[in-house]
């Protein structure tokens, strides 16, 4: 830089070179103050030269002397920086004042990282800035086309831009600086970059798949996506072999449910969730998360009915419990019973005749969420045999060599499908069937054993 011996009170002092995309160039100065000139004041004359070049050439004169800014058009600027100093041309003595310095308009360049990042860097105007630059370079953005946004402030001369969420899109940008001496700003030129977003949405966190024991709809739930730029969900239904078949698509990244009709009716189902990106990139799938699938069937003569399902799997933190709900003859669903994670069946022997009853299972993760997945409803009806509650052989009597009669007296309010006499040799031995009859309603009766030895 060339150094005036004047202070720089007695010499115009660059503050800011503004470029704009045309090549418009703006050049503003302090003004000297008027007592510490050197001669009388003819004019001022702005020099320049591109930054490649040696030599500086006059690109044009400004008076009288409260003038503080020149302006010309220079096409070249946005592709390589300019220098520029100004003099004070005087006519006593004859001759010009020496450059207090020479400034460099801010060339700014733009770089996509290929991350989803983009890189600017600059160069300042000078080295080091006037006290009374305010230090602070303000970063604007083109997004969309037309509509400048001033999105961050930096003292270095580099800024990374970690907004970009953008598919085949052109983003342009400029910093500025302020002087608060002449109350200027110093425009760099513009760049601009096309971003083509190759980078996927991070992965979906599923939360659990259920059945609505009501309406008997599917219900998938998960975690909200942390890509930004997520878009919204697919969901597919997975089958054995890896064979994906979408059933829903869901829009909105705050969107982490939906329920759609259960077309395959009561099975095992299993889902996994994509996140997309505005430019179609999908995520890795999540887990497979698949519906718990409940059966039941009753046993007439214990008066109980037996629950089974299969266990829910890919929790991160497993299961914590199953519930066991049951309505009886259509009322509110009630906690019936719970069991551990490591139990699929339960026996309920808490029955009323020919009432009827319907459940479900519920579910819990292990985790500080206690998150939930509830399977299908299966109902069944108590219909309960009258098991006798007593018999008695009374007498037993050898009416023959080979004949014994057995005299016995049963519960007759019994449901009973037949009555067997068995029969052994030693109390230690197996049984033998040897007498089969059908029900006798009859409370005492007598059954005849003619093969006795």
């Amino acid at each position: 830089n060339l150094v005036s011996a004047h202070s720089a009170d007695s010499v115009p002092v660059i503050r800011c070179v503004s470029v704009l995309p045309n090549g418009d160039v703006t050049i503003t100065w302090s003004i000297p103050n008027p007592a510490d000139t050197v001669g009388s004041f003819d004019h001022y004359e702005i020099w320049a030269k591109e930054s490649t070049v040696n030599n500086f050439t006059s690109i044009g004169i400004g008076s009288p002397f409260n003038t503080f800014s020149f302006s010309y058009t220079n096409l070249q600027i946005n592709t390589n920086p300019y220098y520029f100093y100004i003099v004070i041309d005087d006519t006593n003595p004859a001759g010009s004042t020496i450059a207090y310095d020479t400034v460099e308009s801010i060339k700014l360049n733009v770089t996509n990282a290929g991350n989803g990042l983009i890189n600017l860097n600059w160069n300042p105007l000078r080295t080091p800035n006037l006290s009374s630059s305010t230090g602070w370079y303000l970063i604007f953005k083109e997004y969309p086309t037309g509509v400048w946004t001033l999105i961050d402030s930096t003292k270095n001369l580099t800024y990374q831009d970690t907004t970009v969420m953008y598919c085949n899109q052109w983003l342009s940008y400029y910093v500025e600086i302020e002087d608060t001496n002449a109350w200027c700003f110093s425009n760099s030129t513009r760049d601009s970059v096309l971003i083509k977003d190759n980078i996927p949405p991070a992965l979906v966190t599923m939360d659990s798949v259920s059945i609505d024991p009501i309406t008997g709809n599917i219900i998938i739930g998960w975690e909200q996506d942390t890509s930004q730029d997520t878009q919204g969900y697919i969901i597919y239904e997975y089958f054995q072999g890896g064979v994906l078949s979408p059933v829903d698509t869901v829009w909105g990244i705050s969107h982490t449910d939906t329920s759609f009709i259960n077309i395959n009716g009561n099975k095992l189902d299993s889902f996994i969730v994509v996140a997309f990106d505005s430019c179609g990139n999908l995520s890795s799938p999540s887990s497979i998360q698949t519906s718990i699938y409940l059966t039941s069937n009753s046993n007439a003569c214990n008066s109980e009915i037996t629950l089974n399902w299969n266990p829910y799997i890919n929790w991160d933190n497993g299961v914590w419990q199953y519930y066991i709900c049951v309505n009886v003859n259509g009322g509110p669903f009630t906690l019936r019973d719970s069991v551990s994670s490591n139990i699929t069946t339960y026996t309920d022997t808490s029955l009323t005749q020919f009432n009827t009853y319907c459940y479900f299972i519920l579910a819990v993760e292990g985790g500080t969420n206690k998150i939930t997945s509830s399977s299908n409803e299966v109902c069944i009806t108590a219909n309960m045999a009258n098991v006798p509650a007593f018999g008695y052989i009374k007498t037993a009597t050898v009416t023959s060599g080979t004949q014994v009669r057995l005299d016995l007296y049963t519960d007759i309010t019994a449901q009973v499908y037949q009555y067997k006499l068995l029969r052994s040799l030693n109390p230690a031995s197996p049984f033998d069937t040897v007498i089969t009859i059908g029900p006798n309603f009859i409370q005492q009766f007598s059954m005849y054993d003619n093969t006795a030895d």
